[in-house]
C-alpha cells in the first residue's frame, strides 16, 4: 500500500502538468485512420512518413491519415504481418513528431503506462493502468498485458511508460487487459535489409533433461529462398546460425538481423542426428522489411 507521503506526490500540481505534458506528446505523435470499413489510430514511427498500426486496423492497401495538427495525407501500407496484427504505412510528408522509442524488454510488471487513441472517435483519449504481464508463446510472439482502458478507435495507438517512451502498440482487448504488440518485436520487423532464410520452422528441444539442447525444426522451404539454395531440408534441425545459438524463432529473427550487412554466413543444422554445416547465401533473395523468418 502507498505510504501518505507517495498519494500526496502523486495528488501534487508537478506530478499533474508532469503527466498532461507527456499525453500531449504523445498526441502529436499520435495520427488517426480511416478505411472504407475500418477506422483507428497509428504512431509515427519514423519522422520521414513511417506509421505503424494493427493490421486489422490497415485493412485497405490505402488509408486515410489524419496528423494532431489537423493536416490529412493518404497512406500507402508498405508491410503487413496478419498473424503479429502489424502494418505500417507511408506518407509523403517529412519532419512529423516521431515518437520516442523505447525498450519493451525492460519493461516489468507494475510499472505505470499510458495508451492514447480515438475510440468511438474521441479524437486523442489518453487512459493510465499498469502492466499486469509481459509473455508470450513458444515462438516469442510476446504480449504486453496492461490493465489499462481501450476503447474502438485504440487499435494501433500508442502504449506508453511513464518517461513517454512507446514501448507497445495498442492490438486488442482480452479478459479485461489490454495487449500490445511489444516495440521490441516490432523493431525487429522495421530493421532495413533484415534477411531472410524463406523457412518455417517450430522450436524443438533434442534432449528433454538439457534445456540449451533446443533447435529449429523446419517445417517447410521455399521455394528459391536462400534455404533451398543452400540445400536445406524439411526435417532439418537449425542449431547456429552466424554463431548464435537458436532456441526460438525469435532467437532466429535477431541472428538475422545483426547480420543484415553481410552476403553469407555459416549455418550449423543437425540431419540424421549428425551435425552439418553449411554456408548461406543472402543475395538469393532479400527484403526491405523483414516479413518472415
Amino acid at each position: 500500500m502507498a505510504s501518505p507521503v507517495e498519494l500526496a506526490a502523486l495528488e501534487s500540481p508537478s506530478f499533474s502538468d508532469d503527466i498532461a505534458q507527456l499525453a500531449r506528446q504523445l498526441r502529436r505523435s499520435t495520427v488517426a485512420l480511416q478505411g472504407q470499413r475500418s477506422a483507428g489510430s497509428g504512431i509515427i514511427w519514423k519522422s520521414e512518413g513511417l506509421i505503424v498500426t494493427n493490421a486489422h486496423v490497415a485493412s485497405r492497401d490505402n488509408m486515410g491519415v489524419t496528423l494532431d495538427d489537423g493536416r490529412r495525407f493518404s497512406g500507402e501500407v508498405v508491410f503487413r504481418a496478419g498473424r503479429r496484427d502489424l502494418a505500417v504505412l507511408r506518407i509523403s510528408a517529412t519532419g512529423l513528431p516521431a515518437a520516442p522509442i523505447g525498450d519493451s524488454a525492460r519493461l516489468r510488471a507494475g510499472e505505470l503506462v499510458f495508451a492514447v487513441g480515438h475510440p468511438h472517435g474521441l479524437m486523442g483519449a489518453v487512459s493510465s493502468g499498469i502492466v499486469h504481464s509481459v509473455g508470450g508463446n513458444a515462438d516469442r510472439q510476446a504480449w504486453i498485458e496492461a490493465d489499462i482502458r481501450l476503447g474502438p478507435g485504440s487499435s494501433g495507438g500508442p502504449l506508453a511508460n511513464a518517461r513517454g517512451q512507446v514501448i507497445g502498440v495498442n492490438s486488442m482487448v482480452a479478459d479485461g487487459l489490454g495487449l500490445a504488440i511489444p516495440s521490441s518485436a516490432i523493431e525487429r520487423y522495421m530493421l532495413p535489409k533484415s534477411r531472410r532464410l524463406g523457412v518455417k520452422c517450430a522450436p524443438v528441444r533434442l534432449r528433454q533433461a538439457d534445456p540449451s539442447s533446443g533447435g529449429l525444426l523446419i517445417l517447410d522451404v521455399a521455394e528459391g529462398s536462400p534455404a533451398e539454395s543452400c540445400g536445406m531440408l524439411i526435417g532439418d534441425v537449425l542449431r547456429v546460425l552466424g554463431g548464435a545459438a537458436l532456441s526460438d524463432v525469435g532467437s532466429l529473427h535477431d541472428a538475422l538481423a545483426r547480420v543484415a550487412n553481410q552476403q553469407s554466413m555459416e549455418v550449423e543444422i543437425l540431419r540424421g542426428g549428425k551435425a552439418v554445416f553449411m554456408n548461406i547465401n543472402f543475395s538469393v533473395a532479400e527484403s526491405d522489411v523483414a516479413t518472415a523468418a
